[in-house]
C-alpha cells in the first residue's frame, strides 16, 4: 500500500538476511528439544502473519521449519518410549500426551479418526425438509437379511 506520495507505507517485508547468524542451525536445535513453531516465532521476532507469509514465499525458511517440526515430532514421540524403557510410564499423563500430539501433529495423529462425508449430490440443503441418511454397512458372515 502506498500513500499519494508514492512512498511505501508500513515496515518493509522481513527477509532471511535479517535473521540472526546461524538461524537454521538454531531452529534445528530447538526442534531437537521438542520446541514448536511458537518458539521459532519468538526466537526470530516475527509475527504469525510474517511466519505464514515466509512459509509460502521463502523455500529456505519453509525447509528449515519443516526440519524443526520433524525434529520436534521425534522428540515428542520419544517421550513414551523413554518412559516405558525406564519404567516410569505409569507417571505419564497419557490423556494430556495424546491431546498434545493430536493438536500439534494433526496429520500424523488424527489419521485414525473416522471422517464422515455428507453430500447432497449437488442439491441445496433445505432446513425445512427431512434429512435421510443411508448407512452403508458391509455384510458380515454372508447374512444378507440384516
Amino acid at each position: 500500500m502506498t500513500k499519494r506520495t508514492g512512498k511505501p507505507v508500513g515496515r518493509p517485508k522481513i527477509s532471511l538476511d535479517e535473521f540472526p547468524k546461524g538461524w537454521k542451525e538454531e531452529l534445528a536445535r530447538m526442534g531437537s528439544e521438542g520446541m514448536l513453531d511458537i518458539d521459532a516465532k519468538v526466537y526470530l521476532h516475527i509475527s504469525n502473519d510474517t511466519f505464514t507469509r515466509m512459509m509460502a514465499e521463502e523455500p529456505e525458511f519453509s525447509e528449515a521449519i519443516s526440519i524443526m517440526r520433524q525434529l520436534s515430532h521425534s522428540w515428542w514421540a520419544r517421550l513414551p518410549r523413554q518412559a516405558f524403557g525406564t519404567g516410569t510410564s505409569k507417571q505419564m499423563n497419557s490423556n494430556l500426551y495424546a491431546l498434545v500430539m493430536r493438536n500439534k501433529f494433526k496429520d500424523e495423529w488424527n489419521s485414525a479418526e473416522s471422517k464422515i462425508d455428507i453430500t447432497t449430490q449437488g442439491d441445496k440443503l433445505d432446513s425445512n425438509k427431512k434429512i435421510e441418511i443411508e448407512i452403508v454397512k458391509k455384510i458380515i458372515d454372508g447374512d444378507q437379511s440384516k
